[in-house]
């Protein structure tokens, strides 16, 4: 999930020479820089820094440096509204109350924003004639509140993920055949983020907190990899084993079978 106004202004994977997010749109070779441990720095800056938070505001380096060339760049904020509109996305207030269930009583009127600030608000009736001709993007990216994201953007966040999960025939949580056993299931669940870094790191020694969610704190202490769970693949070795045994009985049994139908096709024409 990209919310764009998340984006810092800079990338601190070349500390201490910070580079400016427009510098590393398109420039995997940051990840192999100095001895192959660009993925070491790339980590230890998605664990160790606050994400900027989701508001109206976006970095210079997305809204008017994106992909600079030649003096020639993107707008990623007029991008994402261009985007809304070739796709016919409905507008803001279509969300708010078919999919989010919220009543509105005049969604014409400027004072159904409820969840979003005068100032925002003011800002909004510049641009729009109308509230209910307000773009999705523009609508949900500048609500209020005081979690990760507004309440149109959870609701719909919800709505999202419930649909994957429920339509797809492979989720993981499914029982087997296209799922999990519960042993798997129980490994799978009981492994983490910071094993997956770990894994593909190239210091032994290297260090990340175990909740790679939330930056270290006295409850969340930054511990060496050695010291991070991995993913417990016994389950699968099992699994393994008895699929192969499963099958060397399997091919016994239709080997027998067929020499039986040999023997018996070869009495048939007198064979000794």
């Amino acid at each position: 999930m990209k919310l764009h106004t998340d984006f810092p202004e800079t990338s601190d994977i070349n500390d201490p020479d910070d580079k400016n997010i427009e510098d590393t749109y398109l420039n995997p070779h940051m990840l192999y820089m100095r001895g192959r441990t660009g993925a070491n720095r790339l980590v230890k800056w998605l664990t160790e820094t606050n994400c900027p938070r989701t508001d109206r505001f976006m970095e210079d380096g997305a809204r008017n440096k994106l992909f600079l060339k030649n003096g020639v760049s993107f707008d990623l904020a007029a991008l994402n509204i261009n985007r809304g509109r070739d796709h016919g996305i409905p507008p803001y207030w279509k969300y708010r109350t078919e999919l989010c269930g919220e009543s509105l009583a005049n969604s014409s009127s400027w004072a159904s924003l409820t969840w979003h600030d005068n100032i925002t608000i003011e800002l909004l009736k510049s641009v729009y004639q109308s509230p209910m001709d307000i773009d999705l993007w523009t609508g949900v990216m500048t609500e209020s509140g005081t979690a990760v994201v507004g309440p149109t953007l959870t609701c719909i966040f919800l709505a999202q993920f419930r649909a994957l999960r429920n339509g797809d025939r492979y989720w993981f949580e499914r029982p087997e055949p296209e799922g999990f056993s519960l042993a798997k299931l129980t490994a799978i669940k009981q492994t983490s983020l910071a094993a997956v870094m770990c894994a593909n790191v190239y210091n032994a020694s290297f260090v990340i907190q175990p909740n790679t969610f939330v930056t270290g704190d006295p409850k969340n202490v930054a511990v060496p990899c050695s010291q991070i769970p991995k993913l417990d693949l016994s389950a699968w070795s099992r699994s393994v084993k008895r699929n192969l045994d499963t099958g060397k009985d399997e091919f016994e049994n239709k080997l027998v079978h067929l020499l039986l139908e040999i023997l018996k096709d070869g009495e048939a024409g007198g064979l000794k």
